[in-house]
């Protein structure tokens, strides 16, 4: 081991460490939120490996050194007006800078960035779409096969069934396995970035294809035309699975390894006392400048500016104070939340309204929130009211094994006709201005089965 790039790699990462500390911070409390599964922790540490495995061909030299420092100057000056996520890759980027990691296996990248707690806003921003477009393509093949099946939204209607793809058949979590076992090939294979610039984008597709054939399967089962067991729905999702994995799995055996020069071990000089010396200066003002940066985000009118409703199904509504959680949400949120109760008793209603002002990731589901508090939720079918109005459902259960029941809309203002039982369906109808604002999403908690 050569000593001396030790211990400059040891003291460059402690002040790596200390500069992002809020990175780190916001990164732990994400992966136990409930929105997204650790799963970016298995990315982090297979990229971990990859790079010691290749540490001899890395470590910081004076010109990375100084580059990573000036990166790390930008990153202070821009921290107060990107998002978290950003400043992750920001971190992500600063640290390869420094530590040469452009030298170790492209796939060390993809792996670096799946790491990043991605899952819950990909299902926000994509999961819509590729539920649509998995839709779209299954009601395509479905009537090439000569059955009369006719698409409504995200929904297969056949013979009076309506087939929902619903949420977990949105394939982001087989994308983002996919692309995980993709990034894992690649790095033990030491493919390079030409190669991944075109095996990528195939692989994406071979992944979005299995997700479609996953939904076709799931018609037939759930619309009886194959009449098999329950376990089945799981089971077939199991066997799509396993089948991508093999495929991906030979497509990267057929692709040529990649030779890597053989180097000796950290041959470039290393950094002078200097270069030190303002890594450590930089890594100060990073490190305090989230005591700086105490400006709060730009939210809609205050709830007091709002006018709330005093009934709701034809009982009182007792208003019910924020705790303190979702008082600092509402600060930032672009509009206004309000709890009430109905005042019937025990078994009262709970309402949670909130109007948006404009489009936001913010507006997420209120089932994100309850997984985050302990809660287990199974989705139900929407449900469709004589009076038009049209709800997604869950059946929920609580730690203490409290059982309720939870639907949720989103509707215009002006128009509560123009309405979404997806969050993800009102965001992207409203960033692309085919709906007027400001929106009522409602949310009610009520007794549900013993």
């Amino acid at each position: 081991m050569n000593v001396p790039a030790f211990r400059s790699g040891v003291v460059v990462a402690a002040l790596l460490l200390a500069a992002f500390w809020p990175v780190a911070r916001w990164y732990g409390l994400r992966l136990d939120d409930g929105s997204d599964e650790p799963m970016g922790l298995f990315a982090l540490l297979a990229a971990g490996g990859f790079l010691w495995r290749d540490r001899g061909r890395l470590g910081a030299t004076r010109s990375s050194l100084a580059a990573g420092t000036a990166a790390l100057a930008v990153y202070v000056l821009a921290f107060p007006v990107v998002p978290p996520m950003i400043r992750a890759l920001a971190a992500i980027l600063v640290a390869g800078t420094i530590f040469r990691w452009h030298r170790a296996p492209a796939g060390v990248w993809i792996l670096l960035l799946l790491s990043l707690p991605v899952v819950a806003s990909f299902q926000f921003y994509a999961g819509w779409p590729l539920r649509l477009g998995a839709a779209v393509v299954a009601e395509g093949f479905l009537r090439f096969t000569g059955l009369e099946v006719v698409r409504e939204g995200v929904a297969l209607l056949w013979e009076g069934q309506r087939i929902e793809v619903d949420v977990p058949c949105s394939g982001v979590r087989m994308l983002w396995t996919g692309l995980f076992f993709h990034g894992l090939l690649a790095a033990e294979r030491r493919l390079s970035t030409v190669t991944l610039v075109w095996l990528t984008p195939l692989c994406v597709a071979f992944i979005l294809l299995a997700n479609i054939a996953r939904t076709i399967l799931l018609f037939f089962k759930e619309s009886g035309l194959m009449p098999l067991p329950e376990w089945t729905h799981d089971g077939i999702g199991v066997i799509v699975f396993a089948l991508l994995m093999a495929g991906l799995f030979a497509l990267h055996r057929r692709i040529p390894l990649s030779r890597t020069r053989e180097e000796s071990p950290f041959s470039p000089p290393l950094p002078r006392r200097t270069g030190y010396a303002f890594l450590a200066a930089a890594a100060v003002a990073a490190a305090g400048v989230p005591f700086l940066d105490s400006a709060p985000a730009s939210a809609g009118p205050r709830s007091s500016e709002v006018v709330w409703p005093t009934q709701w199904e034809g009982r009182d509504l007792i208003p019910v104070a924020l705790t303190k959680h979702e008082q600092s949400f509402a600060d930032s949120f672009p509009g206004s939340i309000a709890v009430f109760r109905t005042a019937e008793g025990p078994f009262s209603k709970r309402l949670i309204l909130r109007r948006v002002e404009r489009a936001t990731r913010k507006l997420h589901s209120s089932a994100d929130c309850l997984r985050a508090a302990g809660c287990k939720l199974e989705e139900q079918p929407d449900l469709r009211c004589g009076n038009g109005e049209s709800w997604s459902v869950w059946s929920a259960k609580s730690a203490d094994g409290t059982r309720f029941r939870v639907r949720e809309r989103l509707h215009e203002v002006k128009d509560p006709g123009r309405q979404w039982t997806d969050a993800t369906n009102w965001f992207w109808s409203a960033a692309l201005g085919r709906t007027e604002g400001p929106w009522w999403a409602v949310t009610v908690i009520e007794a549900g089965e013993k």
